[in-house]
């Protein structure tokens, strides 16, 4: 008899990741998925598929997510997360959204996120988003994020201050930094 599978790592769909993981994840120590928005059927779809995979993986103690943003821009909230640990975001067009969202993700530990920002106005706008967190939220998140990287696409040099804005928000970082 063959021992139990402790891990699964899915690349592709959200429709084929959520037929896989009604029947596999009873066992696992460890989830990974891996979604490219580019292959997907539409945007509601993968609310739908997201949303019931991450109700029925409450057993499993480490759950990693990778999304490809691209052009589709996901409303985060819209997601259950209840239960992601690690959060990868790949050309993501407005962390804003994000920010809004991690409060309601109470077992993420880790975020990588990679912003497409490829223009000095966005990256001045950008910026002044991260400064006006105090104006914009009344008190820091409850958020348990421990972790978070940032990356500008290649515009990372003027970030530096900014982060800072970021620890206010989430008190629990222990680091913040740039994807490397």
């Amino acid at each position: 008899m063959s021992a139990p599978l402790k891990e699964l790592t899915y690349k592709g769909r959200s429709d084929y990741a959520h037929m896989l993981c009604q029947h596999s994840t009873s066992n696992l120590n460890e989830l990974v998925l891996a979604f490219d928005m580019y292959i997907e059927s539409n945007v509601e779809t993968f609310y739908q598929n997201t949303n019931a995979i991450f109700r029925n993986i409450s057993k499993i103690p480490i759950v990693r997510c990778t999304v490809a943003d691209l052009d589709l821009k996901i409303n985060w909230s819209l997601i259950d997360w209840s239960y992601l640990t690690h959060l990868y975001v790949q050309n993501l067009s407005d962390l804003d959204k994000i920010l809004d969202a991690i409060p309601a993700m109470p077992y993420l530990q880790f975020a990588s996120l990679i912003v497409d920002i490829n223009y000095k106005t966005d990256l001045s706008l950008f910026v002044t988003m991260l400064n006006g967190l105090k104006q914009r939220y009344s008190k820091p998140s409850s958020s348990k994020l421990e972790t978070l990287l940032i990356s500008l696409l290649g515009i990372d040099d003027e970030l530096d201050g900014a982060l800072d804005e970021l620890k206010w928000y989430f008190p629990k970082l222990e680091h913040i930094g740039k994807v490397e």
